[in-house]
């Protein structure tokens, strides 16, 4: 090759078949030749077996938790629409404090939505919470910050 030729680099290819290359300071030895004992093999099962369990147990409640989070803000919007909206007017050109929705709210569950199952509450996360409260703030926002100041 001249001075003036260009110079064509090739660039490396990774083979997806070809073992990656040890990490640095990892033991030389070819392990991946090596028969697993009937107890290693055992122990990995077993292991592989507690892990899909627990994923299938998180994944079960995560959609459980949607479920719920889904009917809680169903609730919410029903709530608001049918119970709050018609004398939303009313009370805000009154300033009426509506006492007896507030009640309600709390009968309906909707003062303890991001609190845990195990104090009572509904075990909701922040998100599924707030969509509950703009569901109500749609109609009447000053419930919804009655609601909101609540549960802070």
């Amino acid at each position: 090759m001249t001075p003036n030729e260009p110079q064509h680099r090739q660039e490396p290819t990774l083979d997806p078949i070809a073992p990656a290359p040890p990490s640095p300071g990892a033991d030389s030895g070819d392990t991946a030749s090596e028969p697993l004992s009937d107890a290693r093999l055992a122990e990995l099962q077993a292991k592989h077996a507690e892990v899909s369990d627990a994923f299938l147990r998180a994944k079960a409640e995560a959609e459980n938790t949607r479920r719920r989070a889904e009917e809680e803000i169903s609730k919410a919007r029903k709530f608001a629409l049918e119970a709050v909206s018609p004398g939303a007017a009313h009370r805000d050109e009154h300033e009426e404090f509506p006492a007896d929705l507030v009640r309600l709210m709390a009968d309906l569950g909707f003062l303890v939505l991001p609190y845990g199952e195990e104090v009572g509450g509904a075990g909701l996360d922040t998100l599924a919470y707030c969509i509950a409260v703009e569901e109500i703030a749609r109609v009447d926002a000053s419930l919804a910050i009655t609601l909101a100041a609540h549960v802070s």
